[in-house]
């Protein structure tokens, strides 16, 4: 049986963001798995405390970056956030900030920063890396 390929996605505990997330980078990225690393307003916390971020969630990274192989890291912001409120583009300058702190990770991944909107649609914001299709 050929290996499958995974990709992880760094988000929100809310419910509501991982099915279109898991959505579209199966789609997208053409990934058979998504590792979910989750923690209440992800995007605001890498942007607003690094230092803590690197305790909490670089670990749970790390395992799906080594461990499955994957090769593309995605960090996910949404609408109607409780646990980090903030309008469209707050969040937005929390996802490029975000990226940042990830790309100091020296994870050698694909990093994407993902939106997604008030109809749950997903909208690339950044996409850094060697293979980078979006700027």
């Amino acid at each position: 049986m050929p290996r499958a390929n995974f990709g992880t996605a760094l988000t929100c505990i809310d419910g509501r963001v991982h099915l279109p997330v898991i959505s579209w980078m199966r789609d997208m990225l053409l990934v058979d798995y998504v590792d979910l690393v989750t923690y209440p307003g992800a995007d605001g916390l890498l942007a607003g405390d690094a230092e803590r971020a690197t305790r909490l969630l670089k670990g749970s990274v790390d395992i799906s970056v080594q461990r499955h192989a994957s090769p593309v890291l995605a960090l996910v912001a949404h609408h109607d956030c409780a646990a980090n409120p903030g309008t469209a583009e707050a969040h937005r300058d929390q996802l490029l900030r975000g990226l940042r702190t990830l790309q100091g990770w020296n994870l050698g991944v694909k990093l994407i920063a993902l939106w997604l909107t008030e109809q749950w649609q997903i909208d690339v914001v950044r996409t850094r890396g060697a293979d980078a299709v979006v700027r």
